[in-house]
């Protein structure tokens, strides 16, 4: 267990971090997804370039860049030696060598789905304070078992920081087939999942082993489902409230209650404030209980989480509109279920159409210009948007 304020990551581990940012920069530059398995497989002799994963020489660039930012390489002067190496491990190898010198922040970024993504950078001694801190509230664990992406800030700080600060092993089972991922657990492990998934593993059915723990965060955690994995077996179920401007805000292990602030977090008004007396402003409108409880009531920026991710649907709808026939576009989530999807109502300039032709033609322009989590999964097609006598949308 290393447990100091600035405890360094093993080469193994910033391998993993380093291979979810690339799979990210893949995407963004393809628009074509990496499958969660291919990229798991990557091993430290991975080429990267041309000749292994498919980087050119400017993807390669921008990969770099994402790396460097995210390490803080610039702060050292070793970001140009990622481009005259081309493996996983030798990319992995430079930023140990460049954190050995400093590792001051990590800088996570938001999804810049309603415009430029955002850079928000944390002080890296304060995510292993955090981490540390949850792992105490959790119970140590004998292992980290994650089913979240390593390089956004949840994954980073419960499966990346706290395996190196406790000195745990940590598994990635995002691989792990359906209905065979219960019986990896092992008993008194540390589950991390987000609602989605949380709802994946209670269909699957089954028992947890005695003593796993789990933790929740990305989306809110309705309490029937909280309700049906501690009926499985669960032994705790530990919720997390935060952003990536933020980090971690609160924690409840009560699917009822409210979340209970950090210690190193105070209310300012109807925001918070950091040790340093920064105010903060919260990614919800919030229902504060006192000085140190609050609800989240709502989104304040209109986002909605699909399977983790932040989707904007009037981002998603604007990207519907630009297509050549469109006029018009409503998207919203079907439901409050937890696997709910995006459902759009689209309207065509053209009124003489057939409305299954014109919503494959949507969808196959989806699967061009929106990611998969901000895909409509059921699109409807009129002349007119279905809307109420004040001029709202209305159910289609």
């Amino acid at each position: 267990m290393c447990g100091a304020p600035d405890c360094p990551l093993p080469v193994d581990l910033l391998a993993r971090v380093i291979a979810g940012l690339l799979a990210d920069e893949y995407g963004r530059a393809t628009r074509r997804s990496l499958p969660v398995g291919e990229v798991a497989a990557w091993s430290t002799a991975t080429r990267l370039d041309e000749d292994g994963v498919g980087f050119d020489s400017l993807m390669l660039m921008a990969a770099a860049q994402r790396v460097a930012e995210f390490f803080g390489l610039r702060d050292v002067g070793y970001e140009d030696y990622l481009l005259v190496r081309r493996t996983l491990g030798e990319w992995a190898e430079i930023v140990a060598l460049s954190w050995s010198v400093k590792h001051d922040l990590v800088t996570f970024r938001t999804s810049g789905a309603t415009g430029p993504s955002k850079a928000c950078a944390h002080p890296y001694r304060h995510l292993v304070r955090e981490a540390l801190h949850i792992a105490r509230l959790a119970g140590r664990p004998h292992r980290i078992v994650s089913l979240v992406a390593p390089h956004h800030i949840y994954g980073f700080l419960h499966t990346i920081v706290s395996a190196a600060s406790l000195g745990v092993e940590t598994v990635d089972a995002r691989t792990v087939a359906p209905g065979s991922r219960r019986r990896q657990l092992r008993a008194d492990d540390f589950l991390i999942a987000t609602p989605y998934v949380w709802n994946l593993l209670a269909e699957e059915g089954g028992r947890f082993p005695e003593g796993v723990v789990g933790m929740t965060s990305t989306a809110p955690m309705p309490v029937e489902l909280a309700d049906r994995l501690a009926g499985s077996g669960l032994a705790r179920l530990v919720g997390i409230y935060g952003s990536s401007e933020t980090s971690g805000i609160g924690w409840r292990d009560d699917m009822r209650g409210p979340y209970e602030l950090l210690p190193w977090w105070r209310r300012a008004g109807q925001g918070i404030a950091a040790e340093s007396g920064e105010i903060v402003a919260l990614p919800d409108v919030v229902e504060w209980l006192d000085s140190g409880r609050l609800r989240p009531v709502r989104r304040a920026d209109g986002a909605v989480q699909i399977a983790g991710v932040n989707v904007f649907p009037a981002h998603v709808a604007e990207t519907i509109r630009r297509h050549p026939g469109v006029t018009d576009c409503v998207v919203r989530r079907a439901s409050a279920e937890v696997d709910s999807r995006l459902e759009a109502f689209v309207v065509f300039k053209d009124t003489a159409f057939d409305r299954d032709e014109k919503a494959r033609e949507i969808a196959r322009f989806c699967m061009i210009e929106l990611t998969a989590p901000e895909r409509p999964v059921h699109i409807e097609i009129g002349g007119r948007l279905p809307l109420d006598s004040m001029g709202k949308p209305t159910a289609w």
